[in-house]
């Protein structure tokens, strides 16, 4: 729009305002002194002026946000949906809508309702009934429109959640429960690196869900897929149950078998219960899901206020 207001009306040359410049030198412009009458008058036009902006500007504000702040996320869609096709319609038809037409007769029909005949037709209590019924029918109407057809509730999202549930082998050979823990805590898990000791809960029960989520499984699941969770995750020098309790143990090489040995371990899968190479480390693992529901957001849908 910019461009095409400036070809019909260019900016002045310089000379122009040179001589703008010139012609105001000659007539100079002096502020009204303070503490003046007119200094008082313009100041009292101003407040009025502020306080008319702030009188529609609050009004609009009512009218208009309800509307599009999304408290009513259906209606602010189904204004959304209206706005958008009426834009298109408008970017085609906008040429062929009499707009001089319309803003003659607009023109018109303000004039003449500040005849006293009309506002004493306007203010008659049957028309106002019988527009007020004719407003609140189409409220109505769009209020079941939004209600049926614009469908917001989608399906909450699941995901799977995992823990890892940690044992610590004593000198005996026997294995403590250590803790439920959110890493496998492999022999290069940064925590264990850094010589810390695995951190998480020591039973199910404390193990609560993702904030914003709620359980959607009763119990916890073993998951018998260990080889693949162990692959996924890049671990190495371990030792994996394909069968029973799916236990993954860590390899610690012992005085008499060489590195080569602890390296080939880690392909062997582990079975029955003992540790096939006799390497078995300090540390083993396996893993347990459980599905979560995202919480569905409470939103409020609230009926279109009639008094706007």
């Amino acid at each position: 729009m910019t461009p095409a207001f400036l070809v019909r009306h260019p900016s002045p040359s310089t000379d122009e305002l040179l001589d703008a410049g010139r012609e105001s030198q000659r007539i100079p412009i002096t502020p009204v002194p303070e503490l003046s009458k007119d200094f008082f008058r313009n100041l009292r036009d101003l407040q009025n002026s502020m306080d008319d902006f702030s009188v529609a500007h609050d009004k609009v504000v009512a009218l208009v946000a309800p509307l599009t702040n999304f408290a009513d996320e259906g209606l602010s869609t189904a204004v959304f949906l209206f706005s958008f096709l009426a834009c298109s319609v408008m970017l085609v038809a906008c040429s062929l809508v009499p707009w001089r037409g319309i803003i003659l007769l607009g023109g018109w029909a303000a004039t003449c309702s500040l005849h006293p005949w009309a506002a004493e037709l306007i203010s008659s209590p049957g028309l106002r009934a019988q527009l007020k019924q004719h407003k609140q029918d189409a409220l109505d109407q769009l209020q079941n429109w939004v209600e049926s057809d614009i469908v917001l509730d989608e399906a909450p999202e699941v995901r799977e959640v995992e823990i890892f549930e940690l044992q610590h082998q004593r000198n005996g050979g026997a294995w403590d429960a250590w803790v439920f823990s959110t890493t496998p805590y492999d022999a290069l898990s940064p925590r264990r690196v850094a010589g810390d000791r695995p951190r998480g809960a020591r039973y199910f029960e404390e193990v609560l869900p993702p904030k914003g989520w709620k359980w959607l499984d009763k119990k916890w699941n073993l998951d018998p897929l260990s080889q693949e969770w162990v692959e996924e995750r890049m671990i190495t020098v371990v030792e994996i149950e394909t069968d029973g309790d799916r236990w993954v143990y860590d390899l610690s090489a012992s005085d008499s078998k060489s590195e080569r040995d602890v390296a080939s371990a880690v392909t062997v899968n582990k079975q029955d219960g003992g540790a096939s190479l006799g390497l078995t480390g300090e540390w083993r693992r396996r893993r347990w899901v459980r599905q979560a529901q995202r919480k569905a957001a409470k939103t409020a849908r609230t009926s279109i206020d009639t008094r706007t």
